[in-house]
């Protein structure tokens, strides 16, 4: 039998949507949960509630019954009053008709009683109200973060902890008894806070001045309590000052800086010394310290100023250049390069694709690289390439995983060296449209640093493949790739090729050379990747040809 009666309500909560990569979607506040209250018949007995929170009082015509979760299966056919209730939750009270078979099933989330709180904020220095206008303000009940304009809070009945966070004074508590059906007051005081350092984190612990934007850059981040100034020093392993920096509102516009006027505040420092050079390679301790201004009266006179001291190490070898992912190795389309990401960089890579694929498809990619530990990078990828008219539609789905270790950087005529290895795997083939090849790898990877920003690339590789990731022989093929790089500031190119040689029975001999040609452009602050791919594979009679567009970010 279908439901009788069903009603809804919307229960109080709070989306998160963080910031995510452009491909992931940010969680809506419409995703939020959403309350049911259901009346229905189901197989069985009399009557069955449950109430969330349980616990709740049952009353059937004026009886009390019980507390939820009930089942009542004595209860006569015909009509009946339920009531159910609890304390600082809204009674519940319905009249129903019970049939003679079947059971009634009631599910319902009670509601809160709310009441109305209006607050106040007074500085305790002074006396006098305080602007609830501010953006710094920060205003959360029981812990949880509550709107700040107006400061009218509609707040379920029960004892409530109001704390207050402006910033310029020390935070405010209070707890509040909230009653049922009465508006109350609350005057919170805030008294001026002595300026603090509270939370000071650089972005690396080593960094390339020669990396384009943001990606050349030490950003120091950290938390203040009150208006103030910073000051960042740079001290070489001699102990010479070798940078100083005022740190304020509107520094680095050319105009003189203003107190901070929020809690959140950065410094950054590009490698540069006072005199516009390079810092040379090498280890710097990084001093940050801050002033009142004007002085305060919270703080004693004699105390030192809050300041705080890092140790980071300017590296020019430790090169941040986005690579291609789309086969779950980094580099150029057919090359492997040698070089990782810095320890704790990251980048994040999608991309679409189109062309004379053999099968009618768009495939797509996304892919990430990831260096946990010092020259080990872990780098992922995974290719969707649905199939639209084919007489069988199928979608085509590919996973990558490489490991590599930087074994030697590059230095004069010596090449930088690495290896690693490689596990793919694709539903019911041995490769992809975006040329990623199931199976197991042994890969090495070298590149030879030469004039003009101009890189050659080798990446032979051992391969055992086969459909599903599964080798198909004992016997490896040869995975051949090789190319060439440019990189000049917020731009990059790329020229590469490869092949793979078999020597047995699934795939014997040399499959058709892959060339391809790529772009990459990450205009300042260089952290946004933009990027353009172009593929032709020289199959008989008539060649494969692709091209692709790509967008990520690198940090």
């Amino acid at each position: 039998m279908k439901a009788a009666q069903k009603g809804r309500h919307r229960r109080r909560g709070k989306a998160d949507a963080p910031a995510l990569f452009f491909l992931l979607l940010a969680l809506s506040p419409a995703a939020a949960a959403r309350a049911e209250t259901t009346i229905e018949h189901v197989a069985g007995r009399g009557l069955s509630i449950h109430t969330n929170p349980a616990e709740a009082k049952a009353y059937v015509d004026g009886i009390e019954r019980g507390r939820t979760p009930l089942l009542l299966s004595d209860l006569a056919p015909g009509t009946h009053t339920i009531l159910l209730t609890k304390d600082h939750y809204e009674n519940f009270e319905r009249r129903l008709s019970f049939p003679s078979t079947g059971r009634l099933n009631i599910i319902l989330d009670l509601t809160p009683v709310r009441s109305l709180v209006h607050i106040s904020l007074i500085d305790g220095q002074t006396g006098q109200p305080i602007p609830t206008n501010t953006p710094t303000l920060e205003l959360s009940v029981d812990n949880k973060a509550q709107p700040t304009a107006p400061l009218t809070l509609n707040l379920p009945e029960g004892r409530r902890t109001i704390q207050a966070r402006l910033f310029g004074y020390e935070e405010a508590k209070e707890t509040v008894n909230v009653e049922q059906g009465r508006e109350s007051s609350l005057q919170l005081t805030l008294h001026p806070a002595p300026l603090r350092l509270e939370y000071v984190k650089a972005n690396r612990t080593s960094f390339n001045p020669h990396n384009p934007g943001d990606l050349g850059a030490l950003i120091v981040s950290f938390s203040v309590s009150a208006p103030g100034y910073g000051a960042l020093s740079v001290r070489d392993p001699d102990g010479t000052t070798i940078f100083e920096e005022t740190i304020g509102d509107g520094a680095g516009s050319g105009a003189q800086p203003t107190p901070f006027k929020t809690r959140n505040q950065q410094a950054h420092w590009r490698g540069e010394t006072t005199d516009g050079r390079t810092a040379p390679d090498g280890p710097y301790r990084i001093h940050l310290e801050l002033s009142a201004e004007p002085p305060t009266t919270e703080a004693p006179q004699d105390a030192p100023p809050p300041q705080a001291e890092l140790t980071i190490n300017i590296d020019s070898r430790a090169l941040i250049q986005p690579h291609n992912l789309q086969r779950g190795k980094a580099g150029l389309v057919n090359a492997e390069r040698p070089q990782t990401l810095p320890q704790g960089s990251l980048q994040v890579e999608g991309a679409i694709h189109a062309g004379t694929f053999s099968t009618d498809t768009l495939p797509f990619t996304i892919g990430a690289r990831y260096t946990p530990i010092a020259t080990i990078e872990i780098t992922a990828a995974a290719t969707i390439a649905p199939q639209y008219t084919s007489p069988t539609p199928q979608t085509n789905i590919g996973a990558a995983l490489t490991i590599k270790k930087e074994l030697r950087r590059s230095l004069g005529i010596r090449p930088a060296v690495a290896a690693g290895a490689t596990y793919a795997w694709i539903n019911g083939q041995s490769d992809t449209p975006t040329q990623m090849s199931a199976g197991v790898s042994l890969n090495s990877a070298f590149s030879w640093s030469l004039p003009a920003n101009i890189t050659l690339i080798a990446s032979p590789a051992i391969l055992w493949t086969g459909k599903d990731g599964h080798p198909a022989e004992a016997a490896p093929q040869l995975d051949l790739g090789a190319g060439a790089h440019w990189q000049r500031s917020y731009l990059a190119a790329g020229l590469s090729l490869r092949t793979i040689y078999g020597f047995a029975g699934f795939r014997p001999g040399p499959t058709p050379l892959a060339l391809s040609a790529e772009l990459r452009l990450n205009p300042p602050p260089s952290t946004i990747v933009f990027g353009a791919v172009a593929t032709c594979i020289l199959t008989s009679p008539t060649p494969h040809i692709s091209a692709g567009l790509t967008i990520g970010f690198i940090h």
